[in-house]
């Protein structure tokens, strides 16, 4: 007959099945309850709630900022022998640009502030009221009475 292992009392703690060492339930359960749900429910969130926006609104723009002058140092001297020969006719469409009532932003063709009648009006405005008497002229100074 085999021998049975000896009955062992529900006081004594239970060997860990990684270390051997005993193990505590209890211990356990307090450890996760006092560690675990603080940084779960409390410190994470608070800490996400700052990292995220200081990521989102200061480093990420950093980065982007460097990047983009970090390509233009690498695609500039690359493309600057493709653009060169079409310097004159760049130029040329500025000249042209100019000399219309149109300018252009963002690639959308815009109005010019002041339209050639609309200039001319203005300037006939100016000429009219420059004709009139000055105010200081016409009022003469009256002195009150009591």
């Amino acid at each position: 007959m085999q021998a049975s292992p000896p009955p062992s009392d529900a006081a004594s703690p239970l060997p860990s099945p990684k270390t051997g060492a005993p193990f505590r339930p209890g211990i356990l359960s307090l450890l996760r309850f006092f560690i675990e749900a603080p940084l779960r429910y409390i410190v994470i969130p608070m800490v996400s709630r700052i990292v995220g926006p200081v990521l989102r609104y200061i480093i990420l723009p950093l980065v982007r900022l460097i990047a983009g002058a970090l390509l233009r140092q690498v695609t500039v001297p690359l493309f600057r022998p493709l653009v060169e020969p079409l310097q004159p006719l760049i130029d040329y469409t500025w000249q042209i640009q100019d000399s219309t009532n149109y300018y252009y932003v963002n690639g959308m063709r815009q109005a010019n502030a002041l339209s050639d009648q609309t200039r001319q009006r203005f300037q006939r405005s100016v000429k009219l009221l420059s004709a009139l008497p000055k105010i200081s002229q016409t009022v003469t100074p009256t002195t009150a009475t009591a």
